[in-house]
């Protein structure tokens, strides 16, 4: 040490090789995380850019039809419109159908808005994923993001690790709902207009068009997504059943309640008849189902927990299966938002990523969608006893089944539930115990922390 304080030069050089060895070491140990967990034996994504075609379906009642599509991102200014999807190939005769999240946008003020602000960046006003970021593909190919929850290939008790897996992103603001091109007014450019690009209805039916000569004949297949991607597992479920005739299709969708404002239920904004007739969504509608109105007023007023059930009643031998958090906060932000959006002071950093922002939704809303979500779930499953629909109702906040893929409800964990979902025996409801976990803020505020009022 007397050495060192007698050579301040040498003492200084010490010191910054101490640092950037320091730093070399973080470097080496972070490429070390993103490159270690894939060999050149292991699966591998694809990308695949679609152009347009037509998807050729033998329809009950119909014969055979064919259904065109014009894939593209939302084309908002500044983005990229080119859309694309993933495929990842498994070991077992068996797909997974996977529709990815990405919010919605329904009006100028959170569809086209000039702020600057860019898909999901929600400390602006846009409230969706507008593009297909260049990155997403490496990050499904080198990161976690690509291999969490059903897509961890390496969890030996994911009943879906060894299925092959087309992976479509949302990236037009229609929730997979959509095929219209619908000029917005920019609210905070005076005379600012511009065309947005609702075509997640054809994005997802060109991934089906593509998957239906890669897969032709799987033994069975799971469709499922999450959030705005759960809507659109509901609404192309019937699609891609009639796709694959012959196998066992099942749906699950994640965190799409469809708990939003209605007239019919005394609400100040009826949401859907507002943002249909942008999305052009009754077009699009699988009408051969009794039940699924193929008029926009009519599928306006219906519920989708009431589109599911009619989809199970025509489908007896496919699974119904939903999972939502109790006191979901991404499905509270859209809520909270579907009231407000035109209300300028709102506060848009009521996000989804932003855990420490809870106190943003106001009580009154946490306590109305909560309530409601109970109340639906409970008086469907009790009117339709001989339903397929099962529930799996998590505690807690987090949004979508991620990478809470560990989540236990009730005793009942959430990876064995789906393994009997997928399998042979009844997985059967799971409900949440308690006041299933809110975050602390709605403990403190809420009048129906209870969870049971």
């Amino acid at each position: 040490m007397k050495f060192v304080k007698r050579h301040p030069v040498l003492s200084t050089f010490l010191a910054v090789t101490v640092v950037f060895l320091f730093f070399i070491k973080t470097i080496l140990l972070n490429l070390f995380q993103l490159a270690a967990p894939y060999y050149p034996w292991e699966p591998r994504w694809e990308r695949i850019i679609p152009g347009n075609g037509f998807v050729e379906l033998d329809i009950p009642g119909k014969g055979r039809q064919k259904f065109a599509f014009r894939p593209s991102c939302s084309n908002r200014p500044g983005t990229n419109p080119e859309f694309s999807f993933f495929f990842r190939k498994g070991k077992v005769n068996k797909l997974l159908f996977l529709m990815s999240g990405g919010g919605a946008c329904w009006s100028g003020q959170n569809c086209i808005p000039g702020d600057g602000s860019s898909g999901l960046k929600l400390d602006g006003r846009v409230s969706y994923i507008d593009q297909i970021f260049p990155t997403m593909y490496g990050a499904l190919q080198f990161t976690p993001a690509g291999r969490y929850g059903m897509l961890d290939y390496k969890d030996a008790e994911n009943p879906i690790k060894d299925w092959h897996v087309l992976w479509i992103w949302s990236c037009d603001g229609s929730v997979y709902w959509g095929s219209k091109d619908h000029e917005y007014e920019d609210p905070f450019y005076e005379g600012g207009k511009h065309v947005l690009r609702h075509r997640g209805f054809d994005n997802a039916m060109s991934a089906l068009a593509y998957i239906q000569k890669k897969i032709p004949n799987p033994e069975a297949v799971l469709v499922s997504g999450q959030s705005a991607g759960g809507y659109g597992s509901v609404f192309l479920f019937p699609y891609i059943r009639e796709t694959y005739k012959k196998a066992r299709v099942d749906l699950l969708f994640d965190s799409s309640a469809g708990i939003v404002p209605a007239k019919k239920d005394g609400d100040s904004h009826d949401f859907l008849a507002t943002a249909l007739p942008k999305w052009n969504a009754h077009k699009n509608a699988p009408g051969w189902i009794p039940g699924i109105p193929a008029d926009m007023e009519s599928l306006s007023r219906m519920s989708l927990l009431e589109m599911a059930g009619q989809i199970g009643a025509y489908y007896p031998d496919s699974r119904i299966g939903e999972y939502t958090p109790a006191w979901d906060l991404g499905q509270l932000y859209f809520y909270y938002i579907m009231f407000n959006y035109e209300k300028k002071d709102v506060d848009w950093k009521a996000t989804i990523y932003s855990q420490k922002r809870f106190e943003a939704i106001p009580p009154e809303y946490w306590c109305g969608w909560h309530e409601r979500l109970l109340k639906t779930r409970r008086d469907f499953i009790e009117k339709n006893k001989n339903h397929p629909y099962r529930l799996y109702l998590s505690p807690g906040y987090h949004h979508g089944i991620g990478q809470k893929f560990e989540v236990v409800s009730a005793g009942v964990p959430f990876k064995k539930w789906l393994t009997d979902f997928t399998g042979q025996k009844d997985p059967g409801s799971v409900f949440c115990d308690g006041d299933c976990n809110p975050p602390e803020f709605v403990k403190k505020n809420a009048r129906c922390i209870n969870g049971r009022n």
